[in-house]
């Protein structure tokens, strides 16, 4: 069973900013990462890329590239309007000694600049070192966070800055043995816990979740429990917040979606520091997801009657049989009959079809594009039928299914 180590970066302030008038632009705190001597035997090692979208037009970040099968990447694929912040994840998981240089090639909605290399090296070496897990590893983050390499305990935390009033409170299913005792399938860094998987399931804005598990210190000394900060939107409670050798406890992790600016499903994960000077890669990771939905049934009818409304010319294309030659270019127009600016939140994209550009908001009246690249090249014989999905703030069509078919 493979272990994987979280390596994380800490921003920094000079960023490589490229600004063009009336383009996208995007600017990063950091494009090049040495990840200095690393354990083959430790598996899989994270950078992130911080940026920001800092031009006049809004960001797509269209493609993400990496040189070498060995480095996987992620990002969250949605329109970055101008000001709004994100990160690429780069998992490089080394396959024999030696020292390393990978590229990672990035593709934007720029005509200008259209694309920018992000840089990871850095030097493998064999330890003979082992670890043992009895559990599968959480599942890679879709919008991964990032922490302090090394995290400082404040010498009198008390778990203030928990808020009370929450809603929708939960608390995870708890297996029991036949002896009345609380049973523990999973185990990382001296701790067993009842989940590794905080699930809040679909959530209306502007409403809190709060799920509570348990967990056991299993360390064989006490434990301070602390969480490195993640995002505003995102609440923990440790009961009791020091746990003596053996001694088991709870967590309690609160989801505001009102404060969360990501729409529909999204996963992240996060670190349990448990001790002064821990560090991401030797604590415990949990990951937790959620669906954000907006529930339209509560708008008053002045509401309704103001609301964005998206009107599409057509929601399927069929280009029928085509040339594997030839990349095919794809557009879809719409409208906002409403009154009120109708906002492109979230584009869910396909497999085998890249977004070159949207139109994030359109006013009243106003007419949007969605244009989408199909390239063919690579793909086998057959038929193909794609769907992209669209989120908006239509309480009509909150979700637009557009569907592409073609031949080869």
């Amino acid at each position: 069973m493979r272990f994987i180590k979280f390596v994380f970066i800490i921003n920094i302030f000079i960023s490589n900013i490229y600004i063009v008038d009336a383009q996208s632009a995007i600017s990063f705190t950091k494009q090049n990462f040495d990840f200095g001597k690393i354990a083959l035997e430790d598996s899989i090692f994270i950078a992130e890329f911080h940026f920001k979208s800092v031009g006049h037009d809004f960001l797509l970040i269209q493609d993400v590239i990496p040189d070498n099968d060995d480095v996987k990447v992620s990002w969250e694929k949605r329109i970055y309007q101008k000001g709004k912040e994100g990160v690429i994840t780069a998992r490089f998981e080394p396959k024999h000694e030696g020292v390393f240089q990978r590229k990672i090639t990035l593709h934007i909605n720029n005509t200008n600049r259209a694309s920018f290399v992000l840089k990871i090296k850095g030097e493998v070496i064999k330890t003979g070192k082992q670890h043992i897990a009895k559990e599968e590893n959480a599942a890679p983050s879709i919008h991964k966070v990032s922490y302090p390499t090394t995290f400082k305990m404040p010498s009198a935390y008390n778990g203030k800055g928990f808020q009370s009033g929450i809603t929708n409170f939960n608390t995870y299913d708890i297996r029991v043995n036949s002896q009345g005792q609380t049973i523990f399938p999973i185990f990382d860094h001296g701790f067993e816990m009842t989940t590794r998987m905080i699930d809040f399931k679909r959530i209306k804005k502007g409403d809190k979740r709060t799920i509570t598990f348990k967990i056991k210190n299993s360390t064989g000394e006490k434990r301070d429990i602390y969480f490195a900060p993640l995002f505003e939107y995102i609440e923990y409670k440790a009961i009791p917040k020091t746990l003596q050798a053996g001694e088991e406890g709870e967590i309690s992790v609160t989801f505001d979606s009102g404060k969360c600016p990501i729409w529909g499903q999204y996963q992240a994960d996060f670190s349990l520091i448990t001790q002064e000077g821990s560090t991401a890669k030797n604590s415990p990771v949990l990951s937790f997801k959620v669906d954000t939905y907006e529930d339209y049934n509560s708008l008053s009818d002045d509401d309704k009657l103001s609301a964005p409304h998206a009107k599409f010319e057509t929601t399927s294309i069929d280009f029928g049989k085509i040339d594997k030659s030839t990349t095919q270019k794809i557009k879809f127009n719409f409208s906002n009959a409403g009154k009120n600016p109708l906002e492109i939140r979230k584009i869910i994209p396909s497999r085998n079809i890249n977004i070159v550009h949207c139109d994030g908001k359109v006013e009243q009246g106003k007419n949007g594009t969605l244009e989408l690249e199909l390239n063919p090249a690579k793909l086998n014989a057959g038929k193909y039928h794609e769907t992209i999905i669209l989120q908006t703030n239509d309480p009509q069509h909150p979700k637009t299914e557009l569907k592409i078919n073609w031949i080869i």
